[in-house]
């Protein structure tokens, strides 16, 4: 039983496998749906993998860049989890959902039960609003 399960799990990767490497040749290696190679498949291979190096290396940075930017702006507490600051750039605003008292309210939706939670200070939404966002 257990020879058939991998015998079965093994044939099921293959296929997918071949599957992703059928898919990615009709869109890459071969030119228009025709048994034709592509001449520039390696080169836009290459450039789309510089491509997506560049895009991460970029975002790296700017993640780096944003958090040591935010160690010296002064956050103004605005309500009990909220915190926001003016920069030259424009507003940052964190929420800290463990910080704010929620209540919950259950709305009635198309026959389904749907759960909202509001900070406990502010009005919940009508049926009409909760039924218009969950259309």
């Amino acid at each position: 039983m257990i020879k058939n399960k991998k015998i079965l799990f093994s044939t099921i990767t293959a296929l997918f496998i071949s599957f992703l490497i059928s898919d990615f040749s009709i869109k890459n290696l071969f030119l228009a749906n025709s048994p034709k190679i592509n001449p520039f498949f390696v080169r836009n291979i290459k450039s789309k993998f510089e491509e997506n190096l560049a895009f991460l290396n970029n975002f790296k940075k700017n993640i780096s860049m944003n958090f040591n930017r935010e160690k010296n702006i002064i956050f103004k507490e605005i309500s009990q989890g909220v915190k926001a600051a003016q920069t030259s750039e424009g507003t940052i605003v964190k929420i800290d959902s463990s910080k704010i008292d929620w209540l919950e309210y259950t709305f009635n939706v198309s026959g389904k039960e749907v759960k909202i939670k509001v900070p406990k200070d502010q009005k919940p939404p009508s049926q009409k609003l909760v039924e218009a966002l969950y259309k």
